[in-house]
């Protein structure tokens, strides 16, 4: 046992010692050399790559043109605004599932639909309700490519959703709160919604206003 633990190396298949390295070719000084000049052509290769500044030039420009828009232009701004309503909205879908926004939502709607019937407000269940809300922020978000490259109806269709979904959404659960004088479902992410809202009608109605203007 000692020896074979002693032998520093792994035994073969018939019991030989598999050598870790070539011991038919001694380590010499012209070896040493050669290995130390590989290794330097392959470090001065390395660095030749990492900072020549003419291929450095040339990826930057290949990003640059793949990715045309510039910080704070008009497509960057209703894009980014379109993405932070998007996330916004999942976490308000969230808020509301956690506290249950169901079981006040819909006796109320049952309440209002007895006195007035053709009240357009559905009665979900928690399946059709997390269904149709999950639908909407996948399409939002898979719209967001999109968004960066600011279409008219795009902007167009921004305006009602940040009005209906962010800024009336929002007042909502806030005004409610108050009424009821305590804290209703969906109203912790409220004060977002209510900002993601304004942001995003603020960006399409300004930016299609000077987009005019130049025109």
């Amino acid at each position: 046992m000692g020896g074979i633990l002693g032998s520093g190396a792994p035994l073969g298949r018939h019991g030989d010692r598999i050598p870790l390295r070539d011991e038919s070719a001694p380590l010499t000084v012209p070896r040493l050399a050669e290995d130390s000049l590989i290794t330097l052509q392959l470090a001065s290769a390395c660095y030749n790559v990492a900072f020549d500044r003419t291929l450095n030039m040339k990826v930057v420009a290949c990003f640059h043109s793949s990715m045309p828009m510039t910080f704070g232009d008009s497509s960057q701004r209703f894009g980014i605004t379109w993405l932070f309503f998007g996330y916004t909205f999942a976490m308000h879908v969230l808020d509301e599932a956690a506290h249950d926004f169901l079981s006040f939502y819909n006796p109320n709607v049952i309440a209002i639909r007895r006195v007035w019937p053709s009240f357009f407000m559905p009665v979900f269940t928690l399946q059709s309700w997390i269904g149709t809300l999950l639908f909407t922020i996948t399409l939002w978000l898979a719209l967001a490519p999109l968004a960066f490259r600011r279409p008219l109806w795009l902007r167009i269709l921004a305006v009602p959703v940040a009005l209906v979904a962010g800024v009336a959404n929002g007042c909502a659960h806030i005004i409610v709160s108050i009424y009821y004088k305590r804290m209703m479902p969906g109203v912790y992410s409220a004060p977002l919604m209510l900002l993601s809202g304004v942001l995003l009608l603020l960006v399409a109605v300004r930016d299609s206003s000077l987009a005019d203007e130049k025109k």
